[in-house]
């Protein structure tokens, strides 16, 4: 367990740290007066080597053995072009492995928490919910869930209004960017990219700031509107936009549902006080994640039916 811990710990200082790395990163002055700052964010990558790498030569002899085929297996037998040796290194392995445990869960998490927060101020959307959600079933299947347009109407309108990455960075080298940038010819332009601004853009949503889930529903402004933006006029973008989009957000999205889904169909949320004493703080934590900075507390109840 105290690997795991370790893991946790180390993802956890990555990515509190990126921010304070962004600003640090075009400084020079900036960079040697916080020297230590900085070479302590830079060397989180040699210290999440440190963790992974052991446990993936582990699984590298275990899977040999057979039985259950995990994450890292196929990572084990994927094969990438190379010049010399189409092998996956260990760095790459773990590279998307902590990648996965970092983005792939926090992101989720963060997403759900946020999602039930708004069911609690607004019971009345919790309860449209439950009704599109509720059945006997013990195991939901994919399949339920693409029935279940209520359900999709209040994840999308949860990431318009909390993205779990607030803004994305993509890269642009070449001679266009040498044009932008100077004489360099491998100069690097770094765009950044507001996700939260898009989806809260007046020009584009009525009342953004609202948690309105039926503006995604049939005849809604958002009708049209999906978590990844294709050809059409982007109105929101919570896991990216074209070539460069997340490629787990269709796994992010089927895990979002299928929590949420089992918690409202199992459980009643509500404040943890009747007397509105504990009242749900909206506010985000400063951080990469975009996180409650107020942990949610509710009071569950299981549903009577049950």
């Amino acid at each position: 367990m105290h690997v795991v811990h370790a893991i946790r710990s180390t993802l956890q200082e990555f990515f509190d740290g990126i921010n304070p790395a962004r600003a640090l990163a075009p400084s020079s002055l900036g960079r040697l007066l916080h020297w230590r700052q900085w070479l302590r964010f830079a060397g989180t990558f040699e210290r999440l080597n440190a963790l992974f790498v052991p446990l993936i030569e582990e699984r590298r002899r275990r899977s040999k053995c057979g039985g259950f085929h995990s994450y890292v297996d196929s990572l084990l037998e994927l094969q990438v072009p190379d010049d010399d040796d189409t092998t996956t290194t260990n760095d790459q392995i773990s590279a998307l492995a902590w990648e996965f445990l970092g983005a792939g869960t926090w992101t989720v998490v963060s997403t759900i928490e946020w999602t039930l927060a708004h069911l609690i101020i607004q019971p009345e959307i919790q309860k449209k919910l439950y009704q599109d959600v509720a059945g006997d079933d013990v195991v939901l299947t994919e399949e339920q869930l693409r029935r279940f347009p209520y359900l999709r109407a209040v994840m999308l309108e949860s990431l318009r209004l909390h993205p779990s990455v607030p803004f994305m960075i993509r890269d642009a080298a070449g001679p266009e960017a040498a044009k932008a940038c100077g004489p360099k010819a491998l100069a690097t332009l770094l765009p950044s990219m507001s996700i939260k601004d898009i989806g809260w853009n007046r020009d584009a949503w009525t009342s953004p700031e609202k948690f309105i889930p039926e503006r995604f529903l049939a005849g809604g402004e958002g009708e049209h509107v999906s978590p990844i933006p294709g050809s059409k006029e982007i109105k929101m973008m919570p896991f990216g936009a074209g070539r460069r989009s997340c490629p787990g957000a269709g796994l992010g999205m089927l895990h979002i549902k299928m929590f949420l889904a089992a918690l409202v169909r199992e459980f009643e949320w509500a404040p943890l006080a009747h007397d509105g004493g504990s009242e749900i703080d909206l506010k985000e934590q400063n951080g990469f994640f975009k996180v409650m900075q107020t942990p949610l507390r509710a009071r569950i109840t299981p549903r009577h039916n049950k």
